[in-house]
């Protein structure tokens, strides 16, 4: 009975230790990462579930293990509540590198994984919710983008990768009721699977998840 007990124990003991090393090291591959440690990414300081962020990176923005933190991860409001991870993590536009000193100021970083944690409206200019409609998504070859709240805005959108590789320019010019791209007509061949747009607006991003099939 002790042999079951102490085998058990090791082997938790063992699933525990590799599971916090294997969230410890990524800590210092987001901006600011060491604010909120395992918990810009998870739900429990030990790791455990992810949160809405976490959920974000595991599924399109690792790479050999490593958080891949660029400009298209900054933009995306995974947790929801107005602001964009950049915004955030003191690194709006994605521009932050692993290795480099932490941007911004340190009091002044939410967590990107949780919607009670966010910046104050008054320091940062706040989303508007569900600023954009994108459809038909997944999409075979003509995308449109509504920007419901930007009308007669001059507006930018571009088309990246998961790496954050700019793939394409799919936009620039004025807002108007809907904005139809064809996505085959640009040349690229591009392969079925995820992508991102990423739209500027009045020095305003906004980004979100494409499917090409």
């Amino acid at each position: 009975m002790k042999k079951i007990i102490l085998t058990t124990f090791l082997m938790f003991g063992f699933i525990f230790i590799q599971n916090a090393d294997a969230k410890s090291f990524r800590v210092s591959q987001i901006p600011n990462g060491s604010k909120f440690s395992c918990m810009t990414c998870h739900t429990s300081p030990n790791g455990g579930a992810r949160n809405a962020f976490g959920k974000a990176i595991e599924d399109d923005f690792l790479s050999g293990g490593n958080v891949v933190w660029n400009e298209v991860l900054a933009a995306l409001d995974s947790d929801n509540d107005g602001f964009t991870n950049g915004e955030e993590l003191q690194d709006p536009d994605g521009e932050w590198s692993s290795g480099s000193a932490n941007p911004g100021d340190m009091d002044m970083v939410t967590n990107p994984g949780d919607a009670t944690s966010h910046p104050d409206p008054n320091s940062v200019n706040e989303l508007i919710a569900n600023p954009v409609n994108v459809f038909p998504n997944p999409v075979a070859d003509n995308i449109n983008f509504d920007f419901k709240n930007y009308a007669g805005d001059k507006i930018e959108i571009f088309l990246y990768d998961n790496l954050g590789n700019k793939i394409a320019d799919l936009y620039n010019g004025t807002n108007h009721s809907i904005i139809n791209v064809d996505i085959r007509s640009l040349g690229l061949n591009l392969s079925s699977g995820i992508y991102y747009y990423k739209a500027v607006i009045n020095r305003k991003t906004l980004s979100g998840k494409i499917v090409i099939n």
